[in-house]
């Protein structure tokens, strides 16, 4: 899971507009970022470690019509320390394919990859540049076809943007042009360029998309790779990743989370157990905001957000690092204790993956004397590995296998009641949309070759 971003436009622009646009999916992912452009005909790309504000001295603000720009989310191969051109760690990754440059950003991962490739970037290089002997565009379709997910891909390639969806959709991908008609962008996420576009939609499942110059646009479907005809759109962009102002195949982000809440607190039984004005619902900020604050408006229970998030802390999920997830969860909050003393506190989270943060975060609480601490989460128990973007390689990291039922889970946290979303209320928000909830239910939508 990381953030993509292109723009092919018929004016120039200038490199701190991009990377300041580039600046909004930072969420996607905060180990590394790059962008590739075009200067005097040919591709330059600009790396660094860390976040996209490292960007900002870029060859002293070059002005270029085409961009590609990346936050990486490290799921594979080495986390920082390889900012060159030529490295295969930081996107965009830049080479050859009949002598001609190219460079490309990915967002996704590709499972049961040869070993000899280190990561899914040498993988993608290695299977481009071993068929020279095709068209790009031939390469490209054959690509799709032989590799089932997950991966959203845009290559620059002699002043074209080539853009490539899996065949399931896995992750999210848009396209939007201008309502001036001279720029076109591919995005992982819509929610900071909707109000200055006029054309925005979904790239379409198992397609190749071509952008020229002059903002011709080409889109072949492919045949599908896939066992049965359906999507499989990842459930856990709704649960934490996107920003709730995104659209994502069809669903408003913001709307999936609100009925989130919305069932939570219909099938969890709290009507009857959460009276009075000594209960005080709050969000762990701040993606289970909107679902908290609809959660205690259904039962008509106070809402405070006596929980802030230290805007010097970056997103803890995504830190790699075990030991420094543990340090970054004890500085993440900043704790409003004087209205929680003596009260019955609610707290509203998104999911519970390693349990780090949350344990470290009630044990902060505690040192305020709440009366007592319930957990609500607003997805079920995450039980299951992903290899297709997000960071949860084994099933011994994942808390809810080693504490397997709330009451276990509950006494491991040290508070007084947990309860989750059950799995069939999440099946409700989405109705027949194909998502994928392996990491939930081990359904990795009937591809055996993806159950492991």
């Amino acid at each position: 899971m990381c953030g993509i971003l292109a723009v092919i436009s018929k004016r120039q622009i200038s490199s701190l507009d991009f990377i300041n646009l580039l600046k909004n999916i930072q969420h996607r992912g905060q180990d590394s970022c790059g962008i590739a452009y075009i200067k005097n005909n040919r591709i330059h790309t600009y790396k660094k470690d860390g976040m996209v504000d490292k960007l900002d001295n870029v060859d002293n603000y070059v002005a270029s019509s085409i961009y590609l720009g990346h936050t990486r989310y490290t799921t594979s191969g080495e986390r920082t320390g390889s900012n060159t051109n030529t490295s295969l760690g930081i996107h965009p990754i830049f080479s050859t394919f009949k002598e001609e440059q190219y460079a490309f950003i990915f967002n996704g991962n590709i499972p049961f990859i040869n070993p000899e490739f280190n990561r899914d970037t040498e993988f993608i290089k290695n299977f481009i540049e071993s068929r020279e002997h095709f068209d790009f565009r031939t390469v490209l379709l054959e690509f799709i076809r032989q590799v089932p997910r997950a991966f959203n891909i845009v290559f620059l390639y002699k002043q074209k943007l080539y853009a490539i969806r899996d065949s399931y959709g896995t992750r999210p991908f848009k396209f939007l042009k201008t309502k001036d008609d001279s720029k076109i962008y591919l995005s992982s996420e819509d929610f900071f360029l909707e109000n200055e576009s006029w054309m925005n939609f979904d790239i379409p499942e198992g397609s190749l998309t071509i952008i020229d110059r002059d903002l011709d646009i080409i889109t072949i479907p492919t045949i599908q790779n896939k066992p049965v005809k359906e999507t499989a759109h990842c459930v856990f962009e709704h649960i934490y990743f996107m920003n709730e102002k995104s659209m994502n195949d069809g669903f408003l982000v913001k709307d999936s989370r609100v009925k989130m809440g919305f069932l939570l607190a219909n099938t969890s039984g709290d009507i009857y157990n959460f009276q009075g004005d000594s209960y005080i619902v709050s969000s762990i900020p701040q993606t289970a905001t909107t679902s908290a604050e609809i959660y205690a408006k259904t039962l008509e229970l106070r809402y405070n957000q006596f929980i802030q998030k230290n805007k010097n802390v970056n997103r803890t999920f995504i830190i790699t690092d075990s030991g420094e997830r543990t340090n970054y969860s004890r500085e993440k909050y900043i704790i409003d204790g004087d209205k929680i003393k003596n009260k019955n506190i609610i707290l509203v989270d998104d999911s519970i993956v390693r349990g780090t943060t949350l344990k470290t975060l009630v044990k902060i609480l505690k040192q305020y004397t709440p009366k007592s601490i319930h957990i609500r989460v607003t997805s079920p128990p995450i039980t299951n590995t992903c290899n297709l973007g997000i960071d949860i390689p084994t099933k011994e990291e994942l808390i809810y296998n080693s504490y397997d039922s709330e009451e276990k889970l509950k006494d491991y946290l040290n508070v007084d009641s947990l309860k989750y979303l059950h799995v069939e209320s999440l099946k409700e928000i989405f109705g027949n949309k194909g998502m994928c909830m392996g990491c939930i239910n081990g359904d990795y939508n009937k591809n055996k070759d993806l159950e492991w």
